[in-house]
């Protein structure tokens, strides 16, 4: 479910850039690099302020992750040195629609039903608290509620522009 007319948020006019380390890239071209050094370049990068938990459990899917786009049609190019960083560590995917538009096709490929205009409103849980679906709002105002067999991602963005997030 999507509350905007078209999938991909910032990511699509994003210019589809992903760093990772461990990459099948990184081998191949003989790049060293660890997850504790790309953990230190994005603490660098926030100045500190940010969660370095989650950067360093980033960091360590990072390559799986890669593998994974590769895998549902994204095609990447790399590794290069971007921003700040001295290592080759960013994948390209050209832009953001080279991230969003494959990973779109292989989601209807598998048969998921796509939602757009349609804002999550309620999340649905079991006797034990645990997600099981979502109930939405479709533009024209009727109802959604989509149950899920294997979990609820909840991908929503704009935090690093908000001081409260």
């Amino acid at each position: 479910m999507e509350k905007l007319s078209r999938l991909g948020g910032n990511t699509l006019i994003s210019g589809g850039l992903v760093y990772a380390t461990g990459t099948s890239f990184q081998k191949e071209a003989g790049v060293e690099d660890s997850v504790e050094a790309l953990v230190e370049y994005w603490l660098t990068r926030a100045e500190g302020n940010a969660d370095e938990a989650m950067l360093t459990l980033v960091a360590e899917k990072s390559s799986e992750t890669i593998d994974w786009l590769m895998n549902n049609g994204v095609e990447l190019t790399g590794p290069t040195t971007s921003g700040t960083s001295p290592v080759p560590r960013m994948q390209s995917a050209g832009s953001g629609s080279g991230i969003v538009l494959p990973l779109s096709k292989a989601v209807e490929d598998r048969g998921v039903k796509i939602y757009t205009d349609t804002a999550a409103q309620t999340l649905l849980t079991d006797e034990t608290g645990a997600v099981i679906g979502v109930e939405a709002l479709a533009a024209d105002g009727h109802k959604i509620t989509a149950y899920a067999n294997r979990g609820v991602i909840i991908a929503t963005g704009g935090y690093d522009v908000s001081e409260e997030m």
